[in-house]
């Protein structure tokens, strides 16, 4: 996004501690390395390849020393160019301007390796590639088919590819698939770029943003000049095979969205609300990754320091900051959002002071976006939100040493020191009630660290008895591993039971055929052998009888194992289920009354290609177990079978043509590929 210049520093976070949130990552944007690239007119090319430094930076290493060692924020997204990171002459792909890379990765492995914090790649694009004069409107979408010039979905994957490969063993990094995509359906691209990630195995978090610029205020709405369909429409359909991918989304205060205006008028929470609906009804987070305000009273209702005196204190302060402050407590407040970063900071060589060049103002010819300002607090602050059990180690994302400037710029007043400027010395106001004032907030403060220090405890007693929970399933687990493998070796006994069945079935049936040529040649003297041959036929008729007796055997047998291998099929098919769409097993062995909505629920995760294979009755058929259901016959069985005996199984000729067709369905679910011959007749 963009931004102007900023003249007075207000406060960024209004959180009050009595909000009980699980935000994991608070921070900013490092914006910067998408600069020197905009032009008057649209101009392909113009500022490419750039000059590090010059028309471009990533971050200032000793303002992210502030940020994290003094106001103690967790979290940096920091942005970059498609365009210098995959040179137009190269493609977008799996080819880098690898000097390029190297000063962005210089600056991801400070904030991660050097200083502990997470840092969110962000291709700032907009989901376009090969023009960003004139952002967000230039530049080819990526994966339209009906531009020459655009980069392909199958490109995009090979990007993302590439570049997780290169951070795939760094755990503070996070993947943002692109900034604000507008105008497009961006589904394909998402999922793209998450196989493209989770194939080289790369663990960590990935971001997926909507349509619509990712607006949170119209997630549910349509968007763009075409009336695309809402992000509420697809983005639920993303498929991560490692559960680890989470929403992203922006949201501005002004009146249009856009950031672009200096008052606030757009109440978040409200805005909001649709779509934390959405995310809680289909069970993902979010995180707000990019969001603001004006530098003025009407966002932030930041009284002059001079106008507090000795009625200053944590209540009076947080009273005045609105817009952002309702923003930061909703998202607090509900636990499908796990996650912000404000717009923004970056790196700025024109000033001295490492404070001034994080928050200095970077103009760009388009739209303006204003800075809001972390400034510092006396001690460590967990207003964010508690931390997750899960996530010991994230930091608790507060502020640090109150830094406030009033109205006049007349001077700083720093923890408990006053600091005034040369020329207004002779005007410096009494500071002892503000001193007294900052005094009694230090000491609230301290109050709640106290009170989080005691929370904290009582996580560290919840993490142990996870502890031991876990502990016990791995025993029961391995209880359950060795029952495996008993059954598998019945099973194996069972199997070589058959085979040698089999083996004296063929040395009958060669003795019926020798016995046929003797009897062929006994026919030559019917006459003289007639009386002879009346025992022999006695010596038939019974060996006929012992014959079919076999046969109905082996009939009966051959009943049995198609049974068996037919349960197979089902429980391969359930199996699959479970793994490819979160069941437990134990779920997927339904009582005859819970049938109906297991039904239902699996159905309701089902792809599309895999709901037109798994109809309620191919479903039906998988899990009754009643009695006559094609289930209980296969439990009378306990061996196992080939896999060319289950796909025999599948097509047994005694099954109706409706069961026939249910079970080619599953077979192919399960192990998709058709049965390798013809059905029988």
């Amino acid at each position: 996004m963009f931004f102007s210049t900023v003249s007075k520093a207000f406060i960024l976070l209004a959180s009050a501690c009595a909000v009980h949130a699980k935000i994991l990552y608070a921070g900013v944007n490092e914006s910067g390395g998408e600069f020197g690239v905009f032009a008057p007119v649209d101009t392909p090319g113009f500022g490419l390849p750039g000059r590090f430094g010059i028309d471009y930076a990533f971050i200032n290493k000793s303002t992210v020393d502030i940020f994290v060692d003094q106001e103690k924020i967790n979290f940096f997204r920091v942005t970059f160019l498609m365009e210098r990171m995959c040179p137009l002459s190269f493609g977008l792909g799996s080819r880098f301007n690898e000097t390029y890379f190297d000063e962005y990765a210089d600056a991801i492995n400070y904030i991660t390796l050097t200083k502990g914090a997470y840092a969110l790649i962000d291709p700032h694009n907009y989901m376009r590639y090969n023009d960003p004069s004139m952002q967000p409107f230039t530049g080819s979408v990526i994966g339209n088919t009906s531009d020459p010039t655009a980069a392909t979905t199958k490109q995009f994957k090979a990007f993302w590819r590439e570049l997780a490969r290169r951070f795939v063993n760094n755990p503070k990094v996070m993947f943002g698939i692109n900034n604000e995509p507008h105008d497009m359906l961006v589904l394909e691209n998402n999922q793209a770029a998450i196989d493209g990630i989770r194939s080289v195995g790369a663990r960590q978090l990935i971001l997926a943003p909507g349509n619509g610029f990712t607006g949170g205020h119209s997630w549910t709405q349509r968007t763009g000049a075409a009336g695309d369909a809402p992000s509420s429409d697809f983005l639920n359909k993303l498929r991560d095979p490692l559960h680890n991918t989470a929403i992203d989304v922006h949201e501005y205060l002004d009146i249009d969205f856009s950031g672009g205006h200096d008052n606030c008028t757009q109440p978040g929470p409200s805005n909001l609300a649709a779509l934390t609906t959405w995310l809680q009804d289909n069970h993902l987070k979010a995180v707000l990754s990019e969001f603001g305000g004006g530098n003025n009273q009407v966002c932030f209702q930041v009284r002059p320091m001079h106008e507090f005196h000795a009625t200053l204190s944590a209540a009076n302060l947080f009273r005045y900051m609105k817009f952002i402050d309702d923003m930061l407590k909703y998202l607090a407040a509900n636990d499908v959002y796990i996650g912000w970063a404000i717009w923004a900071a970056g790196p700025q060589s024109s000033s001295n002071d490492a404070r001034e060049s994080t928050f200095a103002a970077l103009t760009t010819p388009h739209q303006t976006k204003r800075f809001l300002v972390v400034l510092e607090m006396e001690q460590p602050w967990s207003c964010i939100g508690e931390l997750s059990k899960r996530n010991k180690e994230n930091l608790a994302t507060g502020m640090a040493n109150l830094t406030i400037k009033d109205d006049e710029g007349s001077g700083k007043l720093t923890g408990s020191k006053y600091n005034s400027t040369k020329q207004n010395r002779n005007n410096q106001r009494n500071t002892e009630p503000q001193l007294s004032a900052i005094d009694s907030l230090r000491n609230e403060l301290l109050g709640h660290i106290k009170q989080l220090q005691g929370a904290n405890a009582g996580q560290a007693n919840d993490i142990k008895q996870q502890a031991n929970d876990i502990k016990q399933l791995r025993e029961a687990n391995a209880g359950q591993a060795n029952d495996i493998k008993q059954l598998r070796k019945a099973n194996a006994g069972q199997a070589n039971d058959i085979k040698q069945f089999r083996e004296a079935n063929a040395g009958q049936a060669n003795d019926i055929k020798q016995l046929r040529k003797a009897n062929a040649g006994q026919a030559n003297d019917i006459k003289q052998l007639r009386e002879a041959n009346a025992g022999q036929g006695n010596d038939i008729k019974q060996l006929r009888e012992a014959n079919a007796e076999i046969s109905t055997s082996v009939q009966r047998h051959t009943k049995t194992l198609y049974a068996l291998q037919r349960r197979m099929v089902l429980d391969d098919a359930r199996n699959n289920i479970a793994t490819n769409y979160g069941f437990a097993l134990d779920e997927l062995r339904p009582r005859s009354s819970d049938l109906g909505p297991l039904m239902q629920q699996i159905r309701s995760r089902l792809t599309a290609e895999d709901s037109k294979l798994l109809s309620f009755e191919a479903l039906r058929l998988i899990f009754d177990n009643t009695i006559g259901s094609m289930r209980e016959a296969g439990n009378k069985a306990a061996h196992e079978a080939t896999f060319a005996d289950r796909t025999e199984a599948v097509l047994e000729v005694t099954l109706t043509n409706k069961q026939r067709a249910l079970l080619r369905d599953i077979y192919f679910f399960t192990h998709h590929t058709e049965p390798d011959f013809e059905t029988p007749a």
